[in-house]
């Protein structure tokens, strides 16, 4: 296994689990998402969810499951070596981007100096800048404590020898999400410490994904590390790993909202088990805001399907012709059918003839067609199909659908008529055209002796690398698909 795809299957762990709806497209159910932070184990991090999940207490809402979520922040500390200091280094750099003035370029530019970069591009852009910063690098680099934190982060590194693995974690991270939001779930996140610089990149990640834009996503923050808040937060004022980030800056984290007292097990004030889900004070306030992010978080503008097609019949057509049948017939990118053109109308390959008396053609898929699940909802005029699968579409994610009406009788009136309409699970409306099969249409004696159309369907999960789509599937993830539909054409066998 590669390192991507090992990392990968590593950081996208689901805990705690509900069974899944029968309804794959039903847009309903809670998640509540927890992000770790620096240095811990995968048990770490397993026994932070688990507390996490006492703590809140919510398994159904609303009449809803509640599933509960691991975003692994992956240290691989528990591979072999110890890597804290790449862990450290990806948290300053998270924090530069998000405070994005002098104290961020001073944590970037710290992180240069007991790293032994002194010289680096960055701190050589900020002096260009601001020719004082030259005294700010030289009086850390001569202070004792920077030679306590060099000797520290030297040996830790010497331990390692790794790198940061942010883009591994970032990917992950994403996947998990795009599940979600695909399955149009609600979204809870909960973060602790370096956590909460991982659950603000999601948080923007989730927000610019379709339908999420209307608040179907909370955050509460513990510990936060992160100068940016998209949500309430908890931090103990006796936190001395959080609070003593203040010297960058006003501003830099969130003032002190409770107190945990220090005990032994906990001399920091920062672990998340020890002690902000042991002290009975900041337990209750960690309970408070999620159930106040579950009232909080809104449906997102998804629909309980992946399309929908509505087909609008005249009443002479009705009165015209049989029941319309409607089936997938094909499921392949590259399509040798429908090049036969005749009178205006094509795709005869998909249509055969019936037997006996009458006019009995149907339709024809081709060999080997794993269709997609629908539904054929019938009003008086109008029948609207949707398409169900959302889940474990085939690779190909091309899929042509057709309709096809056989004649009771070949005569007028005219305004023997129809209409197509295809909207997404997202509202949008990919096609809409009118189909007119008069006779004597366009002062023709032309009739149809059985007609259809065929639409092509696209539910592709290409915008995935390979190694992104094993991970998917070894994982049971359904990830996103992009869609889009076209008309690709239409049959009238002639009598």
């Amino acid at each position: 296994m590669n390192k991507l795809l090992f990392s990968v299957a590593l950081l996208i762990l689901p805990f705690f689990t509900t069974a899944a709806s029968q309804d794959e497209c039903k847009v309903e159910g809670y998640v509540v998402g927890f992000f770790n932070g620096v240095a811990n184990t995968e048990s770490q991090a397993q026994d932070g969810l688990f507390e996490l999940k006492s703590t809140i207490g919510i398994n159904s809402y609303n009449g809803e499951d509640v599933e509960y979520q691991l975003f692994y922040n992956d240290s691989r500390i528990d591979e072999g070596a110890i890597y804290v200091l790449s862990d450290l280094a990806e948290t300053f750099d998270q924090r530069t981007n998000e405070l994005g003035d002098i104290a961020g370029d001073r944590w970037e530019a710290f992180w240069d100096i007991i790293s032994g970069r002194s010289n680096s591009s960055m701190i050589q852009r900020i002096i260009s800048i601001i020719p004082s910063f030259a005294d700010f690098v030289l009086s850390v680099v001569n202070s004792t404590m920077n030679e306590l934190i060099t000797a520290l982060l030297e040996s830790l590194a010497s331990l390692s020898g790794g790198s940061a693995n942010t883009a591994e974690v970032r990917t992950a991270h994403n996947l998990i999400n795009d599940s979600h939001t695909w399955l149009g779930k609600k979204l809870v996140y909960v973060a602790h410490s370096q956590g909460n610089l991982w659950v603000n990149e999601s948080y923007n990640y989730v927000n610019a994904q379709e339908g999420y834009d209307n608040g179907s996503l909370a955050v509460v923050h513990i510990a936060p590390a992160s100068p940016t808040l998209n949500g309430d937060y908890v931090l103990s004022s006796s936190d001395i790993v959080i609070n003593g980030l203040q010297f960058t800056g006003p501003g830099s984290v969130a003032p002190p909202n409770s107190l945990v007292p220090l005990s032994s097990g906990d001399p920091s004030g920062h672990m998340l088990v020890e002690s902000y889900l042991t002290d009975s004070g900041t337990r209750s306030m960690i309970r408070n805001q999620v159930n106040a992010a579950f009232a909080h978080v809104a449906k997102p503008e998804l629909e309980d399907h992946l399309y929908k097609i509505t087909y609008q019949y005249s009443q002479n057509f009705l009165q015209q012709h049989k029941t319309p049948e409607y089936d997938f017939v094909d499921n392949k990118k590259d399509r040798d059918y429908c090049d036969e053109w005749v009178n205006g109308y094509s795709c005869f390959e998909y249509v055969t003839s019936g037997g006996g008396t009458g006019y009995n053609s149907k339709l024809d898929p081709a060999s080997g067609v794993k269709p997609l699940k629908f539904k054929n909802k019938k009003s008086a005029t109008k029948h609207d199909v949707t398409i169900e699968t959302c889940k474990d579409i085939d690779e190909v994610g091309s899929f042509l659908f057709g309709d096809f009406a056989n004649p009771k009788q070949l005569k007028g009136p005219l305004d023997i008529t129809k209409s197509i309409k295809v909207v997404d699970r997202f509202d949008d409306t990919w096609l809409e055209f009118d189909e007119d099969i008069s006779p004597a249409k366009a002062n023709s004696l032309i009739s149809c002796a059985g007609f259809g159309n065929f639409i092509e369907l696209i539910a592709s999960q290409e915008h995935y690398s390979q190694d992104e789509k094993n991970a998917l599937k070894r994982l049971n993830l359904t990830g996103n698909y992009v869609l889009a539909a076209e008309t690709f054409d239409s049959v009238c066998l002639l009598h």
